[in-house]
């Protein structure tokens, strides 16, 4: 779980990944207490709905780091994918997707 935005009554809005699904809510530290609003079942989606599940999840942990921490991350994975497209060049089109999929998570292009 993490927090995503603190609220003026002290409590914070809470957003993570639980089981086979993500949960939304509310931690209250006064109270000690974490109260679920919202259940999403990932065994209950469909295709397109998961992958887009899986992208806000991976938008959502990117958003964590500064941007140079994303440039890095985006720098070593694009090196590292150059590197096994060296050894295993039967995986360049899969390398593409991994690395595109890095530069939307990460909100970057190539070489930024």
């Amino acid at each position: 779980m993490q927090g995503v935005k603190q609220l003026a009554n002290g409590t914070t809005e809470i957003f993570g990944s639980m089981f086979h699904g993500n949960a939304a809510g509310v931690w209250d530290p006064s109270e000690r207490l974490t109260s679920f609003t919202t259940f999403l079942d990932q065994g209950l989606l469909g295709a397109d709905q998961q992958a887009l599940d899986e992208s806000l999840e991976m938008k959502r942990y990117f958003a964590n780091f500064s941007a140079g921490q994303r440039q890095r991350m985006l720098l070593d994975v694009e090196a590292e994918l150059q590197r096994q497209g060296q050894q295993r060049p039967e995986l360049a089109q899969k390398d593409q997707q991994v690395l595109e999929l890095m530069r939307q998570w990460t909100g970057l292009s190539a070489g930024r």
